[in-house]
Protein backbone atom coordinates (compact mmCIF):
# COMPACT_ATOMS: atom_id res chain seq x y z
CA UNK A 1 0.00 0.00 0.00
CA UNK A 2 3.07 2.35 1.01
CA UNK A 3 4.98 1.30 -1.85
CA UNK A 4 1.59 2.02 -4.34
CA UNK A 5 1.45 5.29 -2.70
CA UNK A 6 4.54 6.42 -3.34
CA UNK A 7 4.49 5.19 -6.92
CA UNK A 8 1.32 7.39 -7.15
CA UNK A 9 3.31 10.25 -5.77
CA UNK A 10 6.00 9.86 -7.54
CA UNK A 11 3.94 9.53 -10.77
CA UNK A 12 2.16 12.88 -9.52
CA UNK A 13 5.39 14.43 -8.97
CA UNK A 14 6.70 13.66 -12.93
CA UNK A 15 3.22 15.20 -14.24
CA UNK A 16 3.79 18.15 -12.32
CA UNK A 17 7.42 18.51 -13.20
CA UNK A 18 6.44 18.23 -17.43
CA UNK A 19 3.14 20.78 -16.25
CA UNK A 20 5.79 22.80 -14.85
CA UNK A 21 9.09 23.16 -17.17
CA UNK A 22 7.45 24.90 -20.00
CA UNK A 23 6.09 27.52 -17.66
CA UNK A 24 9.32 28.24 -16.14
CA UNK A 25 10.64 28.24 -19.37
CA UNK A 26 8.18 30.34 -21.06
CA UNK A 27 8.26 32.64 -17.98
CA UNK A 28 12.11 33.45 -18.28
CA UNK A 29 11.78 33.49 -21.82
CA UNK A 30 9.30 36.71 -20.93
CA UNK A 31 11.75 37.66 -18.71
CA UNK A 32 14.54 37.73 -21.14
CA UNK A 33 12.39 39.67 -23.68
CA UNK A 34 10.79 42.32 -21.33
CA UNK A 35 14.75 42.65 -20.60
CA UNK A 36 15.75 42.88 -23.83
CA UNK A 37 12.72 45.58 -24.85
CA UNK A 38 14.34 47.53 -21.55
CA UNK A 39 17.22 47.73 -22.67
CA UNK A 40 16.17 48.48 -26.25
CA UNK A 41 14.66 51.70 -25.50
CA UNK A 42 17.73 53.31 -24.03
CA UNK A 43 19.43 52.23 -27.05
CA UNK A 44 20.21 55.22 -30.17
CA UNK A 45 17.76 55.42 -32.71
CA UNK A 46 19.60 57.82 -34.70
CA UNK A 47 23.01 57.93 -36.05
CA UNK A 48 25.48 60.49 -34.55
CA UNK A 49 27.95 62.37 -36.76
CA UNK A 50 30.69 60.01 -35.24
CA UNK A 51 28.49 56.80 -36.16
CA UNK A 52 28.57 58.28 -39.85
CA UNK A 53 32.18 58.87 -39.66
CA UNK A 54 33.20 55.89 -38.81
CA UNK A 55 30.97 53.97 -41.47
CA UNK A 56 32.45 56.49 -44.08
CA UNK A 57 36.34 55.81 -43.24
CA UNK A 58 35.29 51.91 -43.40
CA UNK A 59 33.63 52.67 -46.82
CA UNK A 60 36.32 54.94 -47.87
CA UNK A 61 38.68 51.49 -47.32
CA UNK A 62 37.07 48.76 -48.93
CA UNK A 63 36.06 51.11 -51.78
CA UNK A 64 39.90 51.67 -52.53
CA UNK A 65 40.52 48.11 -52.46
CA UNK A 66 37.85 47.07 -55.11
CA UNK A 67 35.17 45.07 -52.52
CA UNK A 68 31.87 46.03 -54.30
CA UNK A 69 29.79 48.80 -51.96
CA UNK A 70 26.34 46.25 -51.63
CA UNK A 71 28.96 43.26 -50.20
CA UNK A 72 30.82 46.58 -48.15
CA UNK A 73 27.94 46.91 -46.44
CA UNK A 74 26.88 43.39 -45.34
CA UNK A 75 30.50 43.35 -43.60
CA UNK A 76 30.47 46.29 -41.76
CA UNK A 77 26.31 45.19 -40.84
CA UNK A 78 27.85 42.18 -39.34
CA UNK A 79 30.50 43.97 -37.67
CA UNK A 80 28.11 45.71 -35.39
CA UNK A 81 24.91 43.56 -35.56
CA UNK A 82 23.97 45.12 -32.71
CA UNK A 83 23.50 48.74 -33.02
CA UNK A 84 21.89 51.30 -34.95
CA UNK A 85 24.61 51.22 -37.32
CA UNK A 86 23.62 47.77 -38.43
CA UNK A 87 20.19 48.87 -38.77
CA UNK A 88 21.05 51.85 -40.91
CA UNK A 89 23.39 49.91 -43.47
CA UNK A 90 21.02 47.02 -43.50
CA UNK A 91 18.41 49.42 -44.52
CA UNK A 92 20.92 50.77 -46.96
CA UNK A 93 21.24 47.32 -48.19
CA UNK A 94 17.50 46.61 -48.58
CA UNK A 95 17.21 49.66 -50.68
CA UNK A 96 20.08 48.98 -52.93
CA UNK A 97 18.71 45.96 -53.80
CA UNK A 98 15.34 47.20 -54.29
CA UNK A 99 17.54 49.77 -57.56
CA UNK A 100 18.43 52.60 -55.60
CA UNK A 101 21.82 54.43 -55.57
CA UNK A 102 24.16 55.00 -52.77
CA UNK A 103 23.08 58.28 -52.74
CA UNK A 104 19.11 58.06 -52.68
CA UNK A 105 18.96 55.47 -50.42
CA UNK A 106 20.78 57.65 -47.68
CA UNK A 107 18.40 60.55 -48.83
CA UNK A 108 15.97 58.93 -47.21
CA UNK A 109 17.63 59.68 -43.87
CA UNK A 110 19.61 63.01 -44.93
CA UNK A 111 18.96 64.25 -41.87
CA UNK A 112 20.78 61.68 -39.87
CA UNK A 113 23.55 60.99 -42.93
CA UNK A 114 23.84 65.01 -43.21
CA UNK A 115 22.92 66.99 -46.81
CA UNK A 116 26.97 67.44 -47.39
CA UNK A 117 27.56 63.67 -47.30
CA UNK A 118 24.86 62.70 -49.79
CA UNK A 119 25.60 65.49 -51.91
CA UNK A 120 29.25 64.69 -52.58
CA UNK A 121 28.24 60.86 -52.62
CA UNK A 122 25.34 61.65 -55.13
CA UNK A 123 28.54 63.44 -57.06
CA UNK A 124 31.00 60.52 -56.74
CA UNK A 125 28.29 58.04 -58.26
CA UNK A 126 27.43 60.56 -61.27
CA UNK A 127 31.46 60.92 -61.81
CA UNK A 128 32.52 57.26 -61.46
CA UNK A 129 34.77 58.69 -58.18
CA UNK A 130 33.20 56.93 -55.34
CA UNK A 131 35.80 56.35 -53.40
CA UNK A 132 37.23 59.49 -53.59
CA UNK A 133 33.77 60.98 -52.80
CA UNK A 134 33.50 58.94 -49.68
CA UNK A 135 36.82 60.00 -48.27
CA UNK A 136 35.82 63.53 -49.08
CA UNK A 137 32.62 63.00 -47.11
CA UNK A 138 34.49 61.39 -44.43
CA UNK A 139 37.15 64.49 -44.35
CA UNK A 140 34.60 67.23 -44.34
CA UNK A 141 32.79 65.99 -41.51
CA UNK A 142 35.96 64.76 -39.25
CA UNK A 143 36.80 68.44 -40.15
CA UNK A 144 32.96 69.45 -38.81
CA UNK A 145 33.58 67.48 -35.66
CA UNK A 146 36.82 68.70 -34.83
CA UNK A 147 35.86 72.78 -35.34
CA UNK A 148 32.81 71.79 -32.92
CA UNK A 149 35.45 70.49 -30.28
CA UNK A 150 37.47 73.46 -30.71
CA UNK A 151 34.63 76.00 -30.07
CA UNK A 152 33.47 73.91 -27.15
CA UNK A 153 37.03 73.36 -25.72
CA UNK A 154 37.33 77.06 -25.90
CA UNK A 155 33.79 77.84 -24.00
CA UNK A 156 34.26 74.86 -21.42
CA UNK A 157 36.44 76.51 -19.45
CA UNK A 158 34.79 79.88 -18.65
CA UNK A 159 30.86 77.79 -18.09
CA UNK A 160 33.27 75.39 -15.76
CA UNK A 161 34.88 78.53 -13.91
CA UNK A 162 31.44 79.49 -13.85
CA UNK A 163 29.69 76.55 -12.38
CA UNK A 164 32.22 76.44 -9.53
CA UNK A 165 31.45 80.15 -8.84
CA UNK A 166 27.81 79.59 -8.49
CA UNK A 167 28.81 76.59 -6.23
CA UNK A 168 31.03 78.28 -3.92
CA UNK A 169 28.35 81.25 -3.31
CA UNK A 170 25.84 78.18 -2.62
CA UNK A 171 27.89 76.67 -0.35
CA UNK A 172 28.73 79.92 1.51
CA UNK A 173 25.64 81.22 1.55
CA UNK A 174 24.13 77.65 3.13
CA UNK A 175 26.77 76.59 5.42
CA UNK A 176 29.49 79.33 6.60
CA UNK A 177 27.36 82.47 6.55
CA UNK A 178 24.43 80.64 9.12
CA UNK A 179 27.36 79.92 11.41
CA UNK A 180 27.96 83.16 11.61
CA UNK A 181 24.48 84.76 11.91
CA UNK A 182 24.45 82.50 14.84
CA UNK A 183 26.99 85.25 16.24
CA UNK A 184 26.05 88.22 15.29
CA UNK A 185 22.01 87.87 15.82
CA UNK A 186 22.15 90.00 19.30
CA UNK A 187 24.14 93.16 17.51
CA UNK A 188 20.74 93.89 15.56
CA UNK A 189 21.20 97.07 13.41
CA UNK A 190 25.04 97.72 14.83
CA UNK A 191 26.29 95.39 11.67
CA UNK A 192 27.57 97.10 8.68
CA UNK A 193 24.96 97.42 5.46
CA UNK A 194 27.22 94.96 3.46
CA UNK A 195 27.22 92.16 6.70
CA UNK A 196 23.19 92.49 6.86
CA UNK A 197 22.92 91.96 2.77
CA UNK A 198 24.94 89.13 3.15
CA UNK A 199 22.88 87.43 6.11
CA UNK A 200 19.59 88.69 4.93
CA UNK A 201 20.70 86.70 1.41
CA UNK A 202 21.93 83.40 3.60
CA UNK A 203 18.67 83.40 5.33
CA UNK A 204 16.40 83.42 2.04
CA UNK A 205 18.89 81.58 0.13
CA UNK A 206 16.52 78.76 -0.13
CA UNK A 207 13.50 81.03 -1.95
CA UNK A 208 16.77 83.46 -3.80
CA UNK A 209 17.91 79.85 -5.71
CA UNK A 210 14.58 78.39 -6.49
CA UNK A 211 13.18 81.76 -7.99
CA UNK A 212 16.71 82.35 -9.82
CA UNK A 213 16.04 78.75 -11.34
CA UNK A 214 12.72 79.70 -12.27
CA UNK A 215 14.01 82.30 -13.93
CA UNK A 216 17.13 80.63 -15.70
CA UNK A 217 14.48 77.55 -16.90
CA UNK A 218 11.79 80.34 -18.24
CA UNK A 219 14.54 82.32 -20.00
CA UNK A 220 16.02 78.95 -21.35
CA UNK A 221 12.49 77.49 -22.54
CA UNK A 222 11.97 81.36 -24.05
CA UNK A 223 15.01 81.52 -26.02
CA UNK A 224 14.43 77.83 -27.37
CA UNK A 225 10.66 78.78 -28.48
CA UNK A 226 12.44 82.19 -29.68
CA UNK A 227 15.11 80.41 -32.01
CA UNK A 228 12.79 77.87 -33.66
CA UNK A 229 11.68 81.07 -35.39
CA UNK A 230 13.19 82.12 -38.28
CA UNK A 231 13.29 85.91 -37.29
CA UNK A 232 14.38 84.52 -33.54
CA UNK A 233 17.19 82.30 -35.22
CA UNK A 234 18.09 85.20 -36.81
CA UNK A 235 18.41 87.76 -34.23
CA UNK A 236 19.98 85.36 -31.71
CA UNK A 237 22.83 84.38 -33.88
CA UNK A 238 23.58 88.22 -34.77
CA UNK A 239 23.56 88.76 -31.21
CA UNK A 240 25.97 85.60 -30.45
CA UNK A 241 28.34 87.16 -32.72
CA UNK A 242 28.83 90.36 -30.99
CA UNK A 243 28.95 89.25 -27.56
CA UNK A 244 32.38 90.17 -26.27
CA UNK A 245 35.49 87.54 -26.42
CA UNK A 246 33.66 84.44 -27.74
CA UNK A 247 31.71 86.00 -30.44
CA UNK A 248 34.19 86.37 -33.60
CA UNK A 249 34.74 82.50 -32.17
CA UNK A 250 31.99 81.48 -33.31
CA UNK A 251 31.98 83.56 -36.96
CA UNK A 252 35.61 82.04 -37.64
CA UNK A 253 34.03 78.47 -37.19
CA UNK A 254 31.28 79.47 -39.58
CA UNK A 255 33.75 80.63 -42.15
CA UNK A 256 35.87 78.28 -41.66
CA UNK A 257 33.16 75.19 -42.50
CA UNK A 258 32.30 77.60 -45.05
CA UNK A 259 35.47 77.28 -47.08
CA UNK A 260 36.00 73.64 -46.15
CA UNK A 261 32.33 72.55 -47.36
CA UNK A 262 32.56 74.51 -50.84
CA UNK A 263 36.24 73.08 -51.45
CA UNK A 264 34.47 69.42 -51.22
CA UNK A 265 31.56 70.12 -53.34
CA UNK A 266 33.50 72.12 -55.76
CA UNK A 267 36.27 69.18 -55.78
CA UNK A 268 33.82 66.26 -56.17
CA UNK A 269 32.27 68.25 -59.29
CA UNK A 270 28.84 69.49 -57.58
CA UNK A 271 27.63 72.60 -59.29
CA UNK A 272 28.24 75.94 -58.00
CA UNK A 273 24.37 76.68 -56.80
CA UNK A 274 23.83 73.25 -55.10
CA UNK A 275 27.52 74.00 -53.26
CA UNK A 276 26.13 77.38 -51.95
CA UNK A 277 22.43 75.12 -51.28
CA UNK A 278 24.51 72.54 -49.23
CA UNK A 279 27.14 75.27 -47.76
CA UNK A 280 24.42 77.41 -46.32
CA UNK A 281 22.83 74.75 -44.31
CA UNK A 282 26.60 73.66 -42.40
CA UNK A 283 27.99 76.83 -41.77
CA UNK A 284 26.14 77.21 -37.98
CA UNK A 285 25.34 80.77 -38.00
CA UNK A 286 21.70 81.97 -39.37
CA UNK A 287 23.18 85.49 -40.41
CA UNK A 288 25.18 83.28 -42.96
CA UNK A 289 22.91 80.96 -43.93
CA UNK A 290 20.75 83.83 -45.09
CA UNK A 291 23.26 85.76 -46.41
CA UNK A 292 24.38 82.17 -48.14
CA UNK A 293 20.89 82.36 -49.72
CA UNK A 294 21.19 86.11 -50.43
CA UNK A 295 24.29 85.53 -52.33
CA UNK A 296 23.10 82.27 -54.22
CA UNK A 297 19.89 84.40 -55.36
CA UNK A 298 22.54 86.84 -56.84
CA UNK A 299 24.66 84.03 -58.91
CA UNK A 300 21.12 83.04 -60.02
CA UNK A 301 20.86 86.19 -61.95
CA UNK A 302 24.50 85.94 -63.34
CA UNK A 303 26.14 87.99 -60.11
CA UNK A 304 30.03 86.70 -59.75
CA UNK A 305 30.08 84.57 -56.55
CA UNK A 306 32.83 87.16 -55.40
CA UNK A 307 30.64 89.82 -55.97
CA UNK A 308 27.68 88.44 -54.48
CA UNK A 309 29.63 87.31 -51.46
CA UNK A 310 31.03 91.12 -51.29
CA UNK A 311 27.85 92.63 -50.90
CA UNK A 312 26.12 90.70 -48.22
CA UNK A 313 29.17 92.39 -45.93
CA UNK A 314 28.63 89.10 -44.17
CA UNK A 315 32.26 87.43 -45.50
CA UNK A 316 36.01 88.51 -45.05
CA UNK A 317 37.49 90.51 -47.56
CA UNK A 318 40.03 87.63 -47.51
CA UNK A 319 37.91 84.83 -48.62
CA UNK A 320 36.13 87.21 -51.01
CA UNK A 321 39.80 88.01 -52.75
CA UNK A 322 40.82 84.50 -52.63
CA UNK A 323 37.30 83.14 -54.36
CA UNK A 324 37.93 86.21 -57.09
CA UNK A 325 41.52 84.85 -58.21
CA UNK A 326 40.08 81.20 -58.02
CA UNK A 327 37.11 81.94 -60.46
CA UNK A 328 39.63 83.45 -62.96
CA UNK A 329 41.98 81.21 -62.71
CA UNK A 330 39.87 77.95 -62.33
CA UNK A 331 41.05 76.62 -59.20
CA UNK A 332 38.28 77.73 -56.76
CA UNK A 333 38.33 74.90 -54.98
CA UNK A 334 42.11 74.71 -54.54
CA UNK A 335 42.00 78.56 -53.07
CA UNK A 336 39.06 77.48 -50.52
CA UNK A 337 40.77 74.51 -49.29
CA UNK A 338 43.78 76.65 -48.74
CA UNK A 339 41.46 79.34 -47.04
CA UNK A 340 40.19 76.17 -45.06
CA UNK A 341 43.59 75.44 -43.58
CA UNK A 342 44.10 79.12 -42.93
CA UNK A 343 40.78 79.65 -41.29
CA UNK A 344 40.86 76.56 -38.99
CA UNK A 345 44.34 77.48 -37.62
CA UNK A 346 43.33 81.18 -36.95
CA UNK A 347 40.53 79.57 -35.25
CA UNK A 348 43.12 77.49 -32.78
CA UNK A 349 44.88 80.93 -32.43
CA UNK A 350 41.68 82.04 -31.18
CA UNK A 351 41.05 79.47 -28.80
CA UNK A 352 44.31 79.61 -27.20
CA UNK A 353 44.20 83.62 -27.07
CA UNK A 354 40.65 83.00 -25.13
CA UNK A 355 41.62 80.65 -22.84
CA UNK A 356 44.51 82.59 -22.30
CA UNK A 357 42.49 85.93 -21.31
CA UNK A 358 39.84 84.33 -19.42
CA UNK A 359 41.82 81.76 -17.04
CA UNK A 360 43.27 85.54 -14.68
CA UNK A 361 39.92 86.98 -15.43
CA UNK A 362 37.78 84.70 -13.91
CA UNK A 363 40.36 83.93 -10.44
CA UNK A 364 39.70 87.55 -10.04
CA UNK A 365 35.95 87.57 -10.03
CA UNK A 366 36.19 84.49 -8.22
CA UNK A 367 38.64 85.55 -5.43
CA UNK A 368 36.63 88.99 -6.07
CA UNK A 369 33.54 86.78 -4.41
CA UNK A 370 35.59 84.97 -1.80
CA UNK A 371 36.69 88.50 -0.73
CA UNK A 372 33.52 90.22 -0.40
CA UNK A 373 32.14 87.47 1.61
CA UNK A 374 35.77 87.43 4.03
CA UNK A 375 34.83 91.52 4.21
CA UNK A 376 30.89 91.19 4.82
CA UNK A 377 31.45 88.23 7.65
CA UNK A 378 34.89 89.64 9.43
CA UNK A 379 34.28 93.36 9.05
CA UNK A 380 31.99 93.04 12.19
CA UNK A 381 34.88 91.38 14.38
CA UNK A 382 37.24 93.93 13.16
CA UNK A 383 34.95 97.31 14.48
CA UNK A 384 34.41 95.58 17.64
CA UNK A 385 38.45 94.35 17.88
CA UNK A 386 39.31 98.87 17.22
CA UNK A 387 36.43 99.72 19.77
CA UNK A 388 38.08 97.85 22.61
Amino acid sequence: MISKFSKEKSSADKLRDEWEKPINEREFSNLDLKIKSSFRRFKKTKLKNKDVLWILERLATTESAGMPIYRALGALAKMQRDTIIGVRLREIQDLMSEGKTLATAMATRENEWGELTVALISAGEASGGLDISIKKAAIELESKERLKKKVKGALFYPAAVLAITVLLVSALLLFVVPKFESIYGDMGSGLPGITKVVLTLSDRAGIFFLVMGLIIGGVVVATKNWRKKESGALKFDQIKIKLPLVGKLFEKSSVARLASTLAALLGAGVPLLECLKYASLSVGLKTHEVALNVAKERVTDGIPLAVALHETGVFPELMVQLITVGSETGALPEMMAKYSESALEELNESAESLTTLIEPLMMVVIGGIVGIFLVALYLPVLDISSKI
